[in-house]
């Protein structure tokens, strides 16, 4: 059982911290995306000056979902809370029940559907530019865009409250664990004051944790009493939270490896991303951080802990305010198995966060009470 909560905690822990030309021959036209060139089943075109892309190739390289109406001739995208309507011969295209014109009729050519180049920007918040010596079609994507504005802005510190509803089924047996946590983080160096109510078997369990320069403290509700943690531990975290989120840059390509999916619209008030991992994307991740998180593991814990883990699902959607680009709210769904002594333990989690006070918590201080009358993990470890 104090493996499984280890797990579970590190797991939330990693989480917590934790997108043919017509007339005379011409050049053909390369289409790059977010700095990839694509392959295309069928190229963009010039056509009276202006450029032409196909409909289908670029919007499905886009993460939209393309529908074909034949008996009105006309196509709908979709892609999260974004939906476009076209139809062919029309120079008006419906964005969320607002009509944009085009410069170009959306046209069929070949049995395909071209529109001209700056609708990809028109339509899916993205940046499009035409590199006229090259011939080529360069895309920066709206999640591009997002991540590397979310990636560069100055985030010091914040309040969050979150909610996590976990679901365990192990042998038939079925548990439910929900914890709620509210408190208030400094960036750098890293500091914190969280209260959480742990509900476990019809059992709440109220705990208070601080992390300052003075040191790790947890009240420990089994014994009425703050217990302070070895300073290696605090050591260990200062380290990995710093190799974490040290290099903006850095984050944003690590994150691109990982995640199968990246997709990110704008609304009236936010930018929203969605993004989706694999089990393969999971395990690159755990073989490039395991060496950090190993210190917080403990000596008894130098296996590879995650080989046990099997991510079925994960999904997180993040809500981001439209000027500053700071998080607003964020839900993760994740769904995984985890094998433990020949056992499948079968686990859901929904983890969903709000922040708020960005960048106005200046101080995290220790009553000097809990600092005088705490005792030392060691003392509690021989003890019990």
């Amino acid at each position: 059982m104090k493996k499984l909560i280890k797990l579970t905690v590190l797991f939330v822990l990693l989480f917590t911290l934790l997108f043919p030309g017509m007339g005379h021959a011409q050049q053909p036209v390369k289409v790059v995306i977010d700095g990839k060139v694509q392959t295309l089943a069928v190229s963009p075109m010039i056509k009276n000056g202006r450029t032409l892309v196909p409909l289908r190739g670029i919007f499905e390289k886009l993460g939209a979902k393309v529908t074909w109406e034949q008996k009105t001739q006309s196509i709908t995208l979709e892609k999260l809370s974004t939906k476009i309507k076209l139809t062919i011969g029309s120079d008006v295209a419906v964005v969320n029940g607002k009509q944009i014109k085009l410069s170009e009729p959306a046209q069929l050519i070949n049995n395909r559907t071209f529109v001209p180049l700056r609708f990809v920007a028109e339509g899916l918040s993205g940046k499009v530019t035409w590199d006229q010596a090259k011939h080529t079609v360069n895309i920066t994507t709206l999640e591009s865009l997002l991540m590397q504005k979310v990636n560069s802005v100055t985030l010091n510190s914040y309040t969050t409250e979150m909610v996590i509803q976990q679901l365990m089924e192990m042998a038939g047996e079925k548990v439910d664990l929900n914890i709620r946590v509210k408190g208030d983080f400094i960036v750098e160096p890293m500091q914190m004051h969280t209260n959480s109510t742990m509900t476990l078997l019809g059992e709440k369990v109220v705990s208070e944790e601080y992390l300052t320069k003075e040191g790790y403290y947890i009240h420990d509700p089994s014994i009425g009493m703050w217990v302070k943690y070895p300073d290696e531990f605090l050591t260990n975290l200062d380290e990995l939270t710093a190799t974490i989120s040290n290099d903006p840059l850095a984050q944003y390509e690590m994150m691109i490896n990982y995640l199968q999916e990246v997709v990110a619209v704008e609304t009236e008030n936010h930018y929203v991303m969605k993004m989706k991992l694999t089990n393969e994307g999971f395990a690159a991740m755990m073989e490039d951080v395991l060496d950090m998180l190993l210190p917080l593991m403990g000596e008894d814990e130098e296996i590879n802990i995650f080989d046990m883990i099997t991510i079925d699902e994960f999904e997180a959607v993040t809500y981001y305010d439209k000027k500053t680009f700071f998080p607003l709210t964020s839900e993760v769904i994740t769904k995984l198995t985890i094998a433990i002594d020949g056992e499948k333990l079968k686990m859901t989690q929904k983890m969903t966060a709000k922040f708020s006070n960005i960048n106005s918590i200046k101080s995290i201080k220790i009553p000097q009470e809990i600092i005088d009358n705490a005792i030392n993990f060691e003392d509690l470890v021989f003890t019990n």
